[in-house]
């Protein structure tokens, strides 16, 4: 887990990121401390594109995927945000160099074998038996039933995703007496879970494009929940898309959230879940010891009332703040946030999946994409050819 931060106002954009990644593999995390995850997108527009969760998408690194892409991209512009974040997407789709079909499949097999292995560990963490466990399973396929299609996604032969699908039942329940209505019932999870729309438990990677389009006065941040490829389809989710024209100021954390949140709100969102649990259950035992059903109203009375209470105090103060704030502050505020993630981190027996240099840029319409801070692996003074070929490149010392 990282923490990427996107500041928005009606003057810029200001997007920041740590550089801790996490590498899980073999049944071991490592975390590296030099990770880069903040990119331009584009050397013409405005537009930037932050990383979290997963670094990698079917093995191969978001890095190298975006810089070919912007390579690739050249002074092309679209009219919006959107066409632009969708071009992004559909390059990826299409492009057979970067990701060739034994890579499809394998993210494929990562991602149905990942959730058979999440349903097999609820099983023995439950202590189930085989009977309740199958009961399980026919309740998770009816609420995977319930979910919307996934409109993007069109199988039109599924041979192969059926016989990945089977192998992988195979693999992660070995050691499992399943029958054969077990093995069917998982069967036909397997293929909803690629037909029907994500949900967080599923999600790998995550990408936010922030920026303007040519025809955009103010700027907009669209993430992205990214799970594996379905034959030449990528699966994926759009998130929460928030413009400036429509908000004065937006605050967004990526990844891990917990410490912004209690920023903006004043508490932290553990507590606030647990008074709120824990006032639900008081008027529930209440209502029940009364006789009086109307007595849970209140409950939901005190949760709107904490809600007033919290924007009033606090959200709307940092808010209120944030729209005026300039670019250079704006940044500062950004990289504020990371920090204070980190800290936490730090000196608490949490894991320190927040560290390292912080990256920072601010994106505008007029003056395009700035870094304010930015690592480098490299000692600059040590290359100066380095940034002549740049220079010969794009007419600019700048680093992209």
């Amino acid at each position: 887990m990282t923490t990427e931060i996107s500041v928005m106002n009606r003057y810029a954009i200001a997007l920041a990121t740590d550089s801790a990644a996490t590498i899980s593999t073999l049944g071991h995390d490592k975390v590296y401390k030099g990770a880069d995850k903040l990119f331009m997108l584009s050397v013409y527009a405005p537009v930037g594109v932050m990383v979290y969760g997963a670094a990698v998408l079917a093995d191969i690194p978001w890095e190298p995927v975006i810089k070919y892409y912007r390579s690739q991209l050249g002074t092309t512009a679209f009219p919006n945000l959107l066409d632009h974040a969708n071009h992004f997407w559909n390059f990826i789709e299409t492009n057979e160099e970067l990701f060739p079909s034994k890579l499809r499949e394998l993210s494929l097999t990562r991602f149905v074998g990942g959730n058979f292995l999440r349903l097999k560990r609820f099983m023995k963490n439950s202590d189930l038996t085989m009977a309740q466990f199958l009961e399980q399973l026919r309740q998770y396929r009816e609420s995977l039933n319930g979910r919307p299609d996934d409109s993007h996604i069109k199988i039109t032969d599924d041979t192969l995703i059926r016989s990945i699908i089977e192998e992988q039942i195979k693999e992660v329940y070995a050691d499992t007496e399943l029958d054969a209505q077990g093995v069917e019932l998982l069967a036909s999870i397997g293929m909803l879970l690629l037909v029907k729309e994500l949900d967080e438990s599923q999600e790998d990677s995550g990408l936010v494009i922030a920026g303007y389009g040519e025809n955009e006065i103010f700027g907009t941040i669209v993430n992205y929940h990214v799970a594996c490829f379905v034959g030449h389809a990528l699966k994926y989710r759009r998130g929460e898309t928030i413009s400036a024209h429509d908000v004065r100021a937006s605050v967004r954390a990526f990844a891990q959230q917990d410490m912004v949140a209690l920023f903006m709100t004043g508490i932290d969102p553990e507590l606030y879940h647990w008074i709120l649990e824990t006032t639900q259950q008081s008027f529930s035992q209440i209502a029940e010891s009364v006789g009086d059903a109307s007595v849970n109203d209140l409950a939901s009375h005190f949760e709107e009332m904490l809600r007033k209470a919290i924007w009033e105090f606090s959200s709307a103060r940092v808010v209120n703040a944030i729209q005026y704030l300039p670019k250079d502050e704006l940044a500062a505020f950004a990289e504020s946030l990371i920090g204070l993630t980190a800290l936490k981190r730090r000196v608490t027996l949490d894991s320190e999946t927040v560290s390292g240099p912080v990256d920072v840029a601010v994106l505008s319409k007029g003056d395009g994409f700035v870094w304010i801070k930015r690592k480098h692996y490299f000692d600059p003074g040590l290359n100066p050819y380095y940034f002549a070929r740049l220079q010969s490149k794009f007419g600019s010392k700048e680093e992209i």
